[in-house]
């Protein structure tokens, strides 16, 4: 396992995700990137960045634990579904896994086979925010995320 920095997470998060809105039908643990990068808890770059920044137990489920400051993506994941429902807050956007319709939720739910355009539309949001946030983070610097 390698050593995260926001800005790494970041990168690997939008390579993954770039590659998934590619597919559509792979899951993340197919993700030929993991080769180089090394396995993560869960397949996920952003929640293994927080378990480092916590210096938490790799099985820590971190959503529960830290609600709120859990994702690096926590505040870029409103979209036009779950504006629909109406089950966010402008100020605290649960985090991927606490959330019934944050598009990680939507992505995992999706049928990888008869699903495939929703999983590449969900995996894009995911890409994109990805994207948005580490050029906030290069911005403000690692130290301050």
């Amino acid at each position: 396992m390698i050593e995260l920095t926001a800005e790494k997470a970041l990168l690997i998060t939008y390579s993954l995700w770039s590659w998934l809105a590619k597919t559509g039908h792979n899951e993340k643990l197919d993700w030929p990137g993991w080769k180089k990068f090394g396995n993560m808890i869960d397949c996920d770059p952003c929640c293994e960045y927080m378990k480092q920044q916590h210096k938490l137990n790799p099985n820590t489920v971190l959503c529960t634990r830290y609600p709120h400051d859990t994702c690096l993506l926590s505040n870029l994941w409103i979209n036009e579904e779950s504006k629909k429902h109406g089950r966010y807050s402008s100020n605290i956007f649960p985090a991927c896994q606490l959330y019934d319709f944050s598009p990680w939720q939507l992505w995992r739910l999706s049928a990888p086979f008869w699903c495939k355009e929703d999983r590449k539309r969900y995996a894009a949001i995911i890409r994109d925010a990805a994207q948005q946030r580490y050029h906030e983070v290069r911005r403000i610097g690692n130290e301050q995320v």
